[in-house]
């Protein structure tokens, strides 16, 4: 089935003042959340109505959703470097993550929601305890710009550089695998639900299964 705003493109979501850098689903469907380089992450349910507004100091380049039988958590990153993590319900701020040094492209959350993980352009990823915002990991051998960030099914942690490539670390920082998969910067990544596909878009107008 299509989803219902593409079938319908008169539903407009405003609020914003200039452009919207990203746009994330809750799990379930029932939210949406949008970062926007008016410094703001807005929250919007399903038939278009703002929920809540989340000023930030600088532009929101990246959100991401957790949803687990005993939380629901949101975590957003941009150009300030810090990444916050806040209730997904109301978005009370809970934490911030203040270890780049630069802006933060991307954050997604782990399967149990227990950790985030963010890829930053100070040519670092990290990975955070979401109980207590402690730096568990950080990934700094990239020695280029980290603009994608993905979970393997194993919670092995995936990185797409501005380079092309893409890196699979364990948990301690080894790296398992190094691929050259684009020809210019990969943008995106995403892991299928059961865990089996990885897909990756590039700067160079292809996408990668």
């Amino acid at each position: 089935m299509a989803p219902t705003v593409m079938n319908d493109p008169k539903l407009q979501l405003k609020g914003h003042t200039y452009w919207v850098r990203c746009a994330t689903w809750s799990p379930d469907g029932s939210l949406l959340a949008t970062g926007c380089a008016d410094k703001s992450l807005r929250v919007f349910n399903a038939e278009g109505a703002e929920v809540y507004k989340v000023a930030h100091p600088d532009w929101v380049w990246c959100v991401a959703f957790s949803y687990t039988t005993k939380k629901k958590r949101i975590a957003s990153g941009g150009l300030d470097g810090c990444v916050r993590l806040m209730e997904a319900e109301t978005g009370r701020e809970i934490l911030q993550m203040k270890d780049h040094s630069s802006t933060v492209n991307a954050v997604t959350f782990n399967a149990d929601g227990s950790k985030v993980l963010s890829g930053s352009y100070d040519k670092t990823a990290k990975l955070y305890a979401v109980s207590n915002g402690k730096t568990l990991l950080t990934l700094d051998g990239q020695n280029t710009p980290v603009l994608s960030v993905a979970f393997t099914a194993a919670e092995d942690i995936i990185t797409g550089t501005a380079r092309g490539e893409v890196r699979v670390s364990d948990l301690t920082g080894k790296t398992l695998q190094l691929l050259q998969a684009h020809d210019g910067p990969l943008l995106s990544l995403s892991v299928s639900a059961d865990g089996g596909m990885l897909a990756s878009g590039g700067g160079d107008k292809i996408a990668h299964v």
